[in-house]
């Protein structure tokens, strides 16, 4: 069912919500850090930065989560209890949207070889970047249980949270390296 984010978002979004597997969703966030990690290696031949890549994958992860969970209350009606939202099940489903990353870094990988899968390469990533942030959405009006307009607000604030909260973070990490 991990896989069906692809196709069916709703329902793999549901699923999570209603059975959360935390080790899955650890080995996906992993899998999408070991990518970008090695691939940052073979940039930089520095394994301290590599390291550090896989833990801000974790930390993004638990930061995403934490934002859409807050706004699940914030935003949820009290009529609605389609879903309990628990953290952990938000936990498992913000999982999910960190396949596209392990895509996304296949794609990066692919472009380091040069020639014609570069510029190839790059339309992948921009395409598999805006569908990850559709899907975002879609995940924020499955936890919501909403209509467009509510769940797009209450979306486009935790997109905002979520940056600014990250650029805190960048910038308080490369104030001490």
């Amino acid at each position: 069912m991990t896989m069906n984010v692809f196709s069916k978002p709703n329902d793999t979004f549901i699923t999570a919500l209603e059975s959360p597997s935390l080790l899955s969703s650890i080995i996906i966030v992993f899998l999408a850090g070991m990518i970008f990690s090695i691939i940052t290696f073979l940039v930089s031949n520095n394994f301290v930065i590599s390291g550090i890549i896989i833990l801000s994958f974790f930390v993004n992860w638990i930061v995403f989560s934490i934002v859409y969970w807050l706004f699940s209350f914030m935003f949820n009606s009290k009529k609605k209890a389609h879903i309990e939202s628990n953290f952990l099940g938000i936990l498992t489903a913000t999982s999910r949207l960190w396949l596209f990353l392990i895509l996304i870094g296949v794609f990066v990988f692919v472009s380091m070889l040069g020639g014609l899968l570069t510029p190839v390469s790059g339309i992948a990533i921009l395409v598999l970047s805006i569908i990850m942030l559709f899907y975002s959405f879609i995940l924020m009006k499955v936890i919501l249980d909403s209509n467009n307009g509510r769940a797009f607000i209450a979306w486009f604030l935790a997109i905002i949270l979520y940056f600014l909260l990250n650029s805190i973070a960048f910038a308080i990490t490369t104030a001490f390296l």
